[in-house]
């Protein structure tokens, strides 16, 4: 297997699971797992093991999540790379929360105050709001949002919109924010 086929398949995986179609991004992000982890190719995975992670999270299985964040996070340490171990660690806490074990809000508040919150993907954005009930990171999750969706032709811009993260992030920005 080469670099191109692995990435492939990670790409694809992720394209299914912002369609929210968790099935085949997990088989896809699975397969690119094992090819990553076969040929030592550490940022991927680190990434597949965030992604898998998030797929289930979606789904309510917390537990299963947590066992593959936190894999991801030992990688991203171990390769140093601090912005994505503090979205990761973001992402466990989310876990950590739907499980009710304890969790440091004061890490994440302070990675918020030494991050611009617009350069932080939507998703990651969305889920600094549900750990910190930081109004502005949901703002920018839903300004980030409206933004790609601006950019695109009507017809794409209502599937896009229609998408679980998208849907969830604009559905609570009218909630909190009117």
């Amino acid at each position: 297997m080469d670099d191109k086929t692995v990435y492939s398949l990670f790409s694809t995986g992720h394209e299914y699971f912002d369609k929210g179609q968790f099935d085949k991004a997990l088989d896809n992000i699975e397969r690119s797992l094992e090819i990553s982890e076969e040929i030592g190719e550490k940022p991927l995975i680190a990434r597949n093991c965030n992604r898998i992670g998030a797929v289930h999270s979606d789904k309510g299985n917390y537990n299963k999540a947590e066992q593959y964040i936190k894999k991801s996070l030992r990688v991203h340490k171990e390769l140093g790379e601090r912005v994505h171990a503090s979205l990761t660690t973001a992402h466990l806490y989310l876990c950590y929360k739907y499980l009710s074990k304890e969790y440091d809000k004061s890490e994440l508040n302070n990675f918020i105050k030494n991050f611009n919150i617009d350069d932080i993907p939507d998703r990651d954005n969305f889920i600094l709001y549900e750990l910190l009930g930081n109004k502005s990171c949901l703002k920018a999750a839903y300004n980030q949002i409206q933004e790609k969706a601006d950019a695109m032709e009507d017809e794409l811009k209502e599937k896009f919109l229609d998408y679980p993260t998208p849907k969830k992030i604009i559905e609570e920005y009218n909630k909190v924010m009117h």
